[in-house]
């Protein structure tokens, strides 16, 4: 009787890993399949860390039962083995370089500085502005910026910056640099009629030769307050409402992943047409899973898997670690110290990043 329980419980738990083994394929399936021919796959891709480690569970649960069905998870895993690196970085201790051979970098989704109290913290621009300061940037990117507020450009201390609001409103993009901006442009995304359908780039020079940095805000989810709070906690709601508010946030979803792959074609376009290395940074709002990582990944390098540490979780609300802040660049550029700092000024976590021309 003991053993009849015993083998239904394995069967029951091959199904329950059968399952999981099916949803990590599927999240491999989005860094190659492009949301306009469907967002399955993309929406999968969001939960990769989830089926990653209950996928890892089974494979331990099985390899300690020493049974045969180990093979399942192992093999699942080892099929989207590049992914595991964009997760979690065994990193080893802080590279030191010296200041003038290295140029810092760092991205950050400021959320208008708390404008619309998201935080119930009244200092929260004062916060974000020490921070900037104490991390002492050579080049800051930042998103969600209001471009209307000049006294807070004055007071981060860059010499050199440029501005430029999205369309239809009052916040934007904004690059500050403690070196001359040479040259700089808002690119307008082709086929993209929204708020945020531009991206700017500055040229600036390091060390004799000209970088070309690209800031770019790719479309955002459009999930509310009350869709996060669906998600958390799903078993509050009634059926009805339950099924409406998943439609809905699986709808938002879906536009989202579609709107972002034609902008990251224009992104894409730019940096092939660059006449300087560039290193490319900002919000993407996708995950390294997802076909606009893939695009990126085709041409540049991502810092995080170059010289990060731990989980690069980037973006605060999530209960997985989900990485969507990244900061790229051509190879002709070397990155250290890749970091993402947590304090929780924003719905973001700022990333920094050492660069070094590759000798």
């Amino acid at each position: 009787m003991a053993a009849a329980r015993k083998t239904f419980l394995d069967g029951l738990l091959y199904f329950f890993n059968v399952i999981f083994a099916l949803l990590l394929l599927g999240s491999y399936l989005a860094y190659y399949v492009p949301s306009s021919i469907t967002t399955v796959f993309s929406i999968i891709a969001l939960g990769y860390p989830v089926w990653f480690f209950v996928n890892l569970a089974f494979a331990i649960y099985w390899l300690i039962r020493f049974k045969t069905k180990v093979f399942l998870p192992i093999v699942v895993i080892s099929i989207g083995y590049m992914h595991v690196g964009r997760l979690y970085q065994f990193g080893g201790a802080e590279k030191v370089v010296a200041n003038d051979q290295k140029l810092k970098v760092m991205s950050f989704n400021v959320r208008l500085f708390n404008q619309y109290n998201w935080i119930d913290d009244h200092t929260i621009e004062t916060q974000i502005v020490d921070l900037i300061k104490d991390e002492n940037p050579d080049v800051l990117m930042l998103q969600e910026y209001k471009e209307t507020d000049k006294s807070t450009a004055k007071s981060l201390g860059f010499p050199f910056f440029i501005l430029k609001s999205h369309k239809n409103g009052p916040h934007g993009l904004a690059i500050f640099s403690k070196f001359k901006i040479e040259k700089s442009e808002a690119i307008i995304i082709e086929n993209d009629s929204s708020y945020n359908n531009r991206f700017q780039y500055a040229d600036i020079s390091w060390k004799g030769k000209t970088i070309r940095f690209i800031n770019i805000h790719l479309a955002s989810v459009g999930l509310e307050n009350e869709d996060y709070k669906l998600l958390e906690n799903p078993e509050t709601e009634d059926q009805d409402k339950l099924e409406k508010g998943l439609k809905s946030i699986v709808n938002n979803l879906s536009n989202a992943f579609k709107r972002r792959e034609i902008q990251v074609q224009s992104v894409v376009r730019e940096v092939k047409a660059s006449p300087h290395p560039v290193v490319l940074a900002g919000d993407f709002n996708d995950v390294p899973q997802s076909f606009v990582y893939h695009e990126i990944d085709n041409e540049l390098e991502d810092s995080f898997t170059e010289s990060g540490q731990g989980f690069g979780k980037t973006y605060v609300k999530s209960p997985v670690p989900l990485r969507i802040d990244y900061i790229f660049h051509s190879d002709n550029l070397h990155a250290l110290n890749f970091r993402h700092i947590k304090r929780e000024l924003s719905d973001h976590f700022p990333v920094t990043a050492d660069l070094e021309w590759r000798l």
